[in-house]
């Protein structure tokens, strides 16, 4: 794009500038206590350019504006629709905490920018047409976020996000992220140092857009073939079946997978059969992190290769990922928790720098 273009030509230029101008001020023959000073602090602020107030801001809608805006052309197929997206990225030294890695509260921020880059891209064409028809706008919003921390990072380690989606039922949308090593080991494997599970729902002011309509919208889902009565028979199957509170809209579109096509309830050599089972296999449990990671990837890639890409192919993807992704809905019952054994406050503290000015903001 011609303004895209003069854009980066005005930063290159202004940036070239700098340096030289730079350089000049770091002349040593005319170094000053209040310079070296000046020269150390700008050199702190682009070590740590990441975590420098707006910086985060400025990521977010950069990944916006590269998606929606730059690539609006470049739009994705159903074949797609389980592909990572990946994005690239450090550790600097204020994101690192007493024990010398990244810590644990810095993943969240990385997790914000590569689910973005992800949902934008897919649903890029579903904005436009919604857009086109006069329709009100579109947004989506995060529902929760899950995390476990395998091996740790180093200071300005370089770093992948590989983010995909895992599945969907009638209300969330569910992206799995996972921290990995840039570089392949020697065996062609990443190491692992963290996994995410993040659920979206997307709304229209305070009505929740099923994901279905949204993918469909986006073109990503194929054809969804047409079964006398079924509407009759899930409704039977849910009333005959006893599944625990909170998984009922995941666990009935499980049902309606089978009713489809029984032939896909043996998916999982090792699960249980039945609509409301989300136990996870015994052959994935005695898989390693770096396994499953590369059996997700030889997936993915044959998965590229797949030419008859039909609903059948995607319902099976999607119901594989909907029984792990199902787990997550558990911790809706956290909330309950919050009253039992909390009777009695063992104390109030007030954190720094409130506690050393005086100031209570508990």
């Amino acid at each position: 794009m011609p303004v895209l273009s003069s854009i980066r030509d005005r930063l290159r230029d202004t940036l070239r500038a700098a340096l030289v101008a730079g350089a000049a001020y770091a002349n040593p023959r005319n170094m000053t206590a209040g310079k070296l000073g000046r020269i150390i602090a700008v050199l702190i602020v682009l070590a740590n350019l990441k975590v420098v107030p707006f910086f985060w801001h400025t990521r977010f809608w950069y990944a916006l504006q590269i998606h929606l805006l730059a690539r609006r052309r470049i739009l994705p197929n159903p074949t797609q629709l389980f592909a990572p997206v990946k994005i690239t990225s450090r550790a600097p030294l204020y994101e690192c905490d007493f024990n010398y890695h990244k810590s644990n509260s810095t993943y969240f921020s990385d997790l914000d920018i590569a689910r973005t880059h992800l949902v934008a891209h897919l649903i890029k064409k579903a904005l436009r047409l919604r857009r086109q028809r006069g329709d009100k706008p579109l947004y989506v919003a995060l529902g929760g976020v899950a995390c476990l921390f395998r091996r740790e990072i180093k200071p300005y380690q370089r770093y992948e996000v590989w983010s995909r989606v895992l599945a969907w039922d009638e209300k969330w949308f569910w992206v799995i992220s996972h921290f990995v090593s840039a570089e392949k080991d020697r065996s062609g494997k990443r190491k692992i140092y963290a996994s995410s599970l993040s659920k979206y729902v997307f709304k229209v002011e305070r009505k929740t857009i099923p994901p279905v309509e949204v993918l469909e919208e986006s073109g990503l889902l194929p054809k969804r073939p047409e079964v006398p009565g079924l509407d009759k028979k899930l409704a039977t199957a849910a009333a005959e079946t006893d599944r625990p509170a909170g998984l009922m809209e995941s666990a009935d579109l499980i049902v309606k997978t089978e009713m489809l096509h029984p032939h896909l309830q043996h998916l999982d050599a090792d699960s249980s059969t039945g609509s409301g089972s989300v136990s996870p296999t015994a052959a994935q449990s005695r898989m390693t992190a770096e396994e499953q990671l590369a059996a997700d990837e030889d997936a993915l890639e044959l998965a590229d290769k797949i030419t008859n890409w039909d609903w059948e192919t995607v319902e099976r993807l999607r119901r594989h990922g909907l029984r792990t992704a199902s787990h997550m809905l558990g911790l809706d019952a956290l909330e309950g928790e919050f009253e039992k054994g909390n009777e009695r406050v063992g104390g109030r503290v007030a954190e720094y720098p409130t506690s050393f000015l005086g100031l209570s903001w508990a």
